[in-house]
């Protein structure tokens, strides 16, 4: 599983961010899993996953903050920003982004 750091400052996603995520994780290619995290704030971290990284240890971690979501990469212990969208649209474009450059090689 992946690394997680929830940082303080974020923010709550709403039930409309979640589902919109949802929604567009489902239409990228291949199977996506999405898995929920609540702080002891509330902050909810979605850790997304395509099913073409399941033996490997990487996901994308999206955070609510106040200027847009916030899209890191999750590789071991180790964490990379792919970028903050202004929306749910320009994050799921970054994450489709992401699985292309980081997915595995087939052996």
């Amino acid at each position: 599983m992946c690394a997680v750091h929830v940082f303080q400052e974020a923010d709550r996603l709403s039930a409309a961010e979640i589902a919109a995520l949802t929604a567009g994780l489902r239409a990228l290619p291949g199977r996506w899993s999405l898995f929920p995290s609540v702080g002891c704030d509330g902050e909810v971290t979605l850790l997304a996953a395509p099913a073409a990284w399941a033996e490997e240890e990487w996901c994308v971690i999206i955070q609510r903050f106040p200027h847009g979501l916030r899209l890191l990469l999750s590789v071991g212990e180790a964490l990379e920003t792919l970028g903050t969208a202004p929306d749910v649209p320009a994050a799921i474009r970054l994450m489709a982004e992401a699985a292309q450059r980081h997915a595995p090689v087939p052996a």
